[in-house]
């Protein structure tokens, strides 16, 4: 089916970040899919009217970054869109630089010269700018699992620096004092930042209503505003175009049900692919509470390289298997682990590699728990490419956003192929508390529950709900 209605479109570096954007939109009533290829556009069960181009490009080097954003982006205006934005890392990890040049570039190509206007902040998760800086709960982001992250670490928390030393787009700040004056301020503060030339401003907030003052000053430049940040800013400008387009609506019901799938059932599993400090503590809470069984995936073991496609696994992938399928029969969630807390850490030219295998490894669970009557209905996944291999795996380029479960964490379904409408719940690695997994897995089994009794039963009030009420939009 054909993208009807879409009009708002954004370039993702990370598949978890872009999910995490576009349920701040579904929220809304938008209708919002994430795809990872841009084929899949034409293939969506529903209309669009935002779509979340994922291009996989934080931590590979920022020429091929470039290049893939330039697609995107190209494949995102060939779709019909006319509104922009630029999903960047919560903790400023990644090509931020080259990607940003790559999409302003295609769309000046296009005749759409836009400013690109930086909002790093996501108060509801503890990220606020001040001056310029980035803390995340109160701490300088280069401080933080950010800076020591293997793949694409954060040597700087002056978001402007990290930008310059990764671009020559001019660009300036815009401090707090100016965006606590009001939207008129700070629309006078960019109108004079483009006057004089800059390609890029940077802008305070440590509130979301700080962050509703930048997007009505946005709105009331002549010029587009190609909205960068890690989602608030994205939705809040969504938010107020929808408003002065008479757009927004109370949202009452979900959208129609995917295709009916046999190989779907009540059971729960996941896996998480992150290194990080805080996702060992979160999958050792979450077991702690009887909430899941970590299965541990001894990678370091594996010869990856040997792995010669997503249909094939290490010989010994398959006591992983039975562990998991042994897990499930008791009754229990089995969740992969991929590292362990004290272990070394695989070099990061493997994690490609590494999420290529736990993805097929999470596909051949799925296919043998239908086989001996223990079907999935829900996968939680943390880590962006865990989380894309995975989906690859399962045979969708494709997923339908619903409900934001908590700051940065996803409620999705599959769209197409063989487990289409299976639910997700998708989390980046520096993402929440150490609680974080338990009430991901309450999310995900409540979810799970009602759409056995029929998709179109009403979210949980906790998480929200999602419908298509909005008309396609028309944005200028």
């Amino acid at each position: 089916m054909t993208a009807r209605g879409f009009s708002l479109g954004v370039v993702a570096d990370d598949l978890t970040g872009a999910n995490a954007t576009g349920v701040g939109l579904a929220a809304l009533g938008m209708e919002v899919w994430s795809v990872l290829d841009p084929g899949a556009v034409s293939e969506l069960s529903g209309p669009a009217q935002a779509l979340m181009g994922v291009t996989e490009s934080r931590a590979i080097p920022p020429d091929e970054a470039a290049s893939r954003v330039r697609a995107a982006t190209e494949g995102l205006l060939a779709a019909g869109a006319t509104t922009f934005g630029k999903r960047i890392d919560s903790t400023l990890r990644g090509n931020l630089g080259a990607e940003l040049e790559a999409m302003l570039a295609v769309l000046d190509g296009a005749g759409h010269p836009h400013l690109a206007l930086v909002v790093p902040a996501y108060p509801a998760s503890g990220r606020v700018v001040a001056g310029g800086y980035l803390l995340v709960h109160g701490v300088p982001v280069q401080e933080t699992g950010a800076g020591r992250d293997p793949s694409a670490p954060v040597r700087k928390s002056q978001a402007a620096q990290v930008l310059a030393e990764q671009t020559r787009l001019p660009m300036e700040l815009v401090e707090l004092d100016r965006v606590m004056q009001g939207p008129e301020a700070v629309r006078h503060a960019l109108h004079e930042a483009t006057r004089r030339g800059r390609r890029v401003v940077v802008v305070d907030a440590t509130t979301d209503a700080h962050i509703e003052t930048i997007a009505r000053a946005a709105v009331a430049l002549p010029q587009p505003v190609l909205s960068v940040d890690p989602g608030p800013f994205t939705t809040a400008l969504a938010r107020v175009r929808l408003e002065q387009a008479s757009l927004l609506r109370e949202l009452a019901a979900e959208g129609p049900e995917p295709a009916a799938t046999p190989a779907l059932g009540p059971y729960l599993a996941g896996a998480v692919g992150s290194v990080t400090d805080l996702s060992l503590r979160q999958v050792a809470a979450a077991a702690k509470a009887g909430v899941i069984e970590p299965i541990s995936v001894p990678l370091a073991e594996w010869d990856l390289a040997a792995v010669p496609s997503d249909e094939s696994l290490p010989q010994a992938a398959a006591r992983v298997l039975e562990a998991a399928l042994t897990s499930l029969r008791a009754g229990r969630r089995p969740v992969l682990v991929t590292h362990a807390p004290g272990a070394p850490l695989l070099p990061p030219h493997a994690a490609r590699s590494v999420a290529r295998v736990v993805g097929a490894l999470v596909a051949a669970l799925a296919r043998a728990a239908a086989a001996q009557g223990t079907p999935l209905g829900g996968l939680y996944l943390s880590g962006g490419d865990i989380t894309v291999a995975t989906c690859r795996a399962l045979g969708s380029a494709a997923l339908r956003l619903e409900a934001q479960v908590e700051p940065l964490v996803a409620l999705a379904r599959l769209d197409g192929g063989p487990h289409a409408g299976l639910v997700l719940v998708t989390k980046g690695g520096l993402v929440g508390d150490d609680q974080a997994l338990v009430r991901a897995m309450e999310a995900l089994a409540c979810r799970v529950a009602q759409a056995s009794q029929g998709y179109g039963a009403p979210a949980s009030p906790s998480m929200g709900a999602t419908g298509s009420l909005v008309p396609p939009l028309g944005w200028a």
